[in-house]
């Protein structure tokens, strides 16, 4: 999907109470189409948009592969409200619950055959310089990498035999505990990556951002003058 592309989808959203989609979502829905338009058996399945935000992956996959059951959950309250009003608007039919990670779906001891977790670690180092999350949002740690860990863990027990699950490393975080981290349970493939610009509070720290990545808590990329921050989106089944 191209920006522009993007661009038209998010002008017909609402995200006033939440997040406004990132480039993360984009990458997030580009490389996870590009694998599940290779299946020939994409129907009748069990769908989890984890950590839904506004709704517009369940919204742009259920657009492209109808015929299968989505649910989908967030902590904030700001987030429900606004994904409850865009599946309306849709025209869709979701199953949508408040949930920390998995708490809720293992109260109704639910299992999906694909389990999209659009959760993204970062660094308590970086969220402390800035606004990025409220206080609705679990609090990361200094690596970025304890809500992606709870993921990791807790995603074995409501995968259906042979499902799938889709997730997304940031560069603000230790991008290679949290990937070391996952081959240990996983079996996994790097489907997607995408660089982004570092937020403009930032740019003009980078010698702070320097020493993170020095500590292998962060990492980046300096293009035309700028710093870049990178998303990479991973595919994984059990081993």
């Amino acid at each position: 999907m191209s920006l522009k592309e993007y661009k038209n989808i998010l002008s017909k959203i609402n995200f006033k109470n939440s997040f406004k989609p990132t480039e993360t979502s984009r990458v997030m829905y580009s490389s996870i189409i590009k694998e599940l338009l290779n299946s020939d058996n994409l129907k009748k399945k069990k769908i989890l948009d984890l950590g839904c935000g506004c709704g517009i992956l369940t919204i742009l996959l259920n657009q492209k592969f109808p015929n299968n059951t989505f649910y989908a959950s967030d902590l904030d309250e700001g987030a429900l409200l606004d994904s409850k009003e865009n599946f309306d608007n849709f025209n869709l039919n979701i199953n949508i619950y408040k949930s920390n990670i998995f708490d809720e779906w293992l109260k109704r001891k639910e299992k999906f055959d694909l389990i999209i977790n659009d959760i993204s670690g970062v660094s308590s180092y970086l969220t402390e310089e800035t606004d990025w999350f409220n206080n609705s949002i679990p609090s990361e740690d200094k690596d970025g990498f304890e809500l992606l860990k709870r993921f990791l863990n807790d995603s074995k027990n409501h995968l259906n035999s042979n499902g799938v699950i889709f997730f997304p490393i940031l560069s603000v975080s230790n991008h290679k505990k949290a990937l070391d981290y996952a081959n240990k349970i996983f079996n996994i493939k790097l489907i997607g990556k995408s660089f982004w610009p570092a937020p403009i509070n930032l740019q003009n720290k980078f010698d702070y951002l320097s020493k993170l990545r020095k500590d292998n808590i962060i990492d980046f990329e300096e293009k035309f003058g700028s710093i870049f921050f990178w998303t990479s989106v991973y595919m994984a089944n059990q081993k």
